[in-house]
């Protein structure tokens, strides 16, 4: 059985990294950065996709940056979701 708190330190925990990168970085449009994309993408595949998203603040996780390989739109640059 899955530890609930454990689940929701692991999110919180990167949202903590990407609110910090959110408050320093010098444009609004800059990409996340590749590792914390990455690290956003383990915890979907773990946790699921909207509840990620939803925390974190991602909305792409949900949109174009993050479908399945075998729809053929992973975004550029994004990880893909295996199945």
């Amino acid at each position: 059985m899955k530890n609930p708190s454990k689940n929701v330190a692991e999110i919180e925990a990167l949202g903590a990294r990407l609110e910090q990168w959110r408050q320093t970085r010098e444009n609004h449009r800059t990409r996340i950065p590749e590792p914390m994309w990455e690290a956003a993408a383990e915890l979907a595949r773990k946790h699921g996709i909207y509840a990620v998203s939803r925390v974190l603040r991602i909305p792409d996780l949900i949109g174009q940056g993050f479908r399945s390989k075998s729809a053929g739109h992973s975004g550029p640059n994004r990880p893909t979701i295996p199945e």
